[in-house]
């Protein structure tokens, strides 16, 4: 794992730092610590807000999880693609959890938005090595990655804000990424 990281620092001067020393970790749960670590470290005593963006490489290829996520599934799933999937699914969503709970830990939860959503649907021309069954499913639409059929645009979102949005409420209404920010 090769990383950047840019920010602004105090002075509100842009800075990019490079990692070069991170060969050998699974970007996921680095991600994810490094996530928790900032929302950890924030001086809520400033109240100065904060931005975070983080986009999972989960799951899209290559499919590459640690060994650990994959012995959680290897007795769930007789192929090992399956395994490695299901893996990768779940390491992204131990880092979900580790950051709710972050934030939540830190006192932070009334004063957060968290946005779960996704670029595409699932790729539907992949097929599985070893069951050459399709690694996505994006039932019960048509189409999937890379094209403009509800399987490839229509995709769900999730808005976490204990403060802001009523629990369980749901709409169907149409909505793009960037619609997401004042425009």
């Amino acid at each position: 794992l090769d990383l950047r990281f840019h920010r602004f620092n105090e002075k509100g001067e842009f800075e990019e730092e490079f990692r070069w020393d991170l060969k050998g970790q699974y970007s996921p749960e680095y991600y994810s610590q490094r996530a928790v670590d900032i929302i950890r470290s924030h001086d809520k005593s400033r109240d100065k807000p904060f931005f975070l963006y983080l986009a999972y490489q989960n799951a899209h290829s290559p499919t590459q999880v640690a060994q650990h996520y994959i012995d959680k599934y290897s007795s769930h799933f007789r192929y090992k693609d399956e395994q490695i999937f299901a893996g990768m699914v779940s390491a992204m969503d131990e880092g979900i959890g580790n950051i709710t709970a972050a934030i939540r830990d830190s006192g932070l939860e009334e004063d957060t938005i968290v946005i779960f959503t996704s670029d595409n649907g699932g790729s539907v021309q992949l097929k599985d090595t070893q069951t050459h069954n399709f690694t996505s499913s994006n039932y019960p639409f048509r189409g999937g990655k890379e094209s403009v059929y509800e399987g490839g645009i229509r995709t769900p979102s999730l808005v976490w804000a204990p403060s802001r949005v009523i629990p369980g409420k749901e709409t169907s209404s149409m909505i793009h990424v960037t619609d997401w920010l004042p425009t």
